[in-house]
């Protein structure tokens, strides 16, 4: 059946946006790249039913979008598909033939319009998540650095059993310290220790703070002229503020709930001070790094995870799993 709403069928109809409508294969994130096209009529579809697409649309949203089914888009198409759909089997934040043929049902009011996303419950949600894992994150550096003072009490083979121990029980935290915090890879150095005390109590002050949310938009802190390049954040803080002190801005909504948290996580560093270091050089550097610091909370909560949150940058080593 072919596409109906106007956006979709445009001035003429796009044939792979119709394929891809009927049966396999879906339009899908690229690698690789698919119709420019389709993509872009996908775009301002998504923008239609309410998910904003700000990177996708560069030069504002009523001019052309860019026709790249990237991180943006796929995010996209994932959340109108949980709205749309209650089985994960068709939440898989690719356009094929269900997908495309409920935006399509939807956009010509063929369908019950969706129910409006709530923000302020995916704010809330991302919050809860965030508290959550920087506890369960302290915990463990809690129980690593008791560990590792066990250790130093210890002589001869007794501390080298404890070593091997300790490589074996915590071999993955030692790997992101060592890694994303610039230190030595030796947990029983000074050097090594100092810097797990150090993040340890950072984690302790971001799961202390506190801050109401808000969601701001394109406004406020999150007007895109404050920053160079000018550009929506993902959200913002003013350390010095009264409360409300975080905004989250229109592309937050966009992302995966990971990265959401992380978000959250992120900006409550911000509120003890923690800024944005331009070149993590050393130890210092990188315990004055917001995203750093969000990301050692998110490697050491996702056990298996093996990319940031945002999806695009990997650890410079391999970090054991679990």
């Amino acid at each position: 059946m072919p596409l109906n709403s106007a956006i979709f069928k445009g001035t003429a109809p796009n044939a792979r946006l119709e394929q891809a409508a009927v049966g396999p294969p879906p339009i899908k994130a690229a690698p690789p790249a698919d119709d420019v096209e389709a993509v872009r009529r996908i775009q301002r579809a998504l923008v239609a039913l309410g998910h904003p697409l700000p990177k996708s649309f560069p030069n504002g949203p009523n001019k052309e979008p860019d026709g790249k089914y990237g991180e943006e888009v796929f995010q996209a198409v994932l959340a109108f598909q949980r709205q749309a759909f209650t089985s994960s089997s068709d939440q898989d934040g690719r356009c094929g033939k269900t997908t495309l043929t409920t935006m399509d049902a939807v956009l010509v009011g063929a369908a019950a319009p969706l129910a409006p996303i709530d923000n302020s419950s995916i704010i809330a949600e991302a919050k809860k998540r965030s508290r959550a894992s920087a506890g369960v994150v302290l915990r463990r550096m809690s129980a690593f650095e008791a560990a590792i003072d066990a250790a130093n009490q210890l002589d001869g083979a007794g501390k080298a059993g404890a070593l091997t121990t300790l490589r074996k029980t915590f071999a993955r935290d030692i790997a992101i310290i060592a890694d994303k915090l610039r230190t030595s890879k030796d947990p029983l150095s000074k050097e090594f220790r100092s810097t797990l005390a150090s993040v340890r109590q950072l984690v302790q002050n971001n799961i202390n703070a506190t801050s109401s949310i808000i969601d701001e938009g394109t406004v406020g802190r999150c007007d895109a002229s404050q920053n160079n390049p000018p550009e929506v954040p993902f959200a913002a803080t003013t350390r010095v503020a009264p409360d409300p002190r975080v905004s989250v801005c229109t592309p937050f909504f966009a992302e995966n709930d990971d990265m959401q948290r992380d978000v959250i996580t992120h900006e409550f560093f911000h509120l003890l001070g923690v800024g944005h270091a331009k070149n993590l050089n050393s130890t210092a550097d990188a315990l004055d790094d917001a995203n750093t610091l969000a990301q050692v909370v998110a490697y050491m909560h996702d056990r298996k995870r093996t990319r940031d949150s945002s999806g695009f940058d990997q650890p410079r080593v391999v970090y054991p799993s679990p």
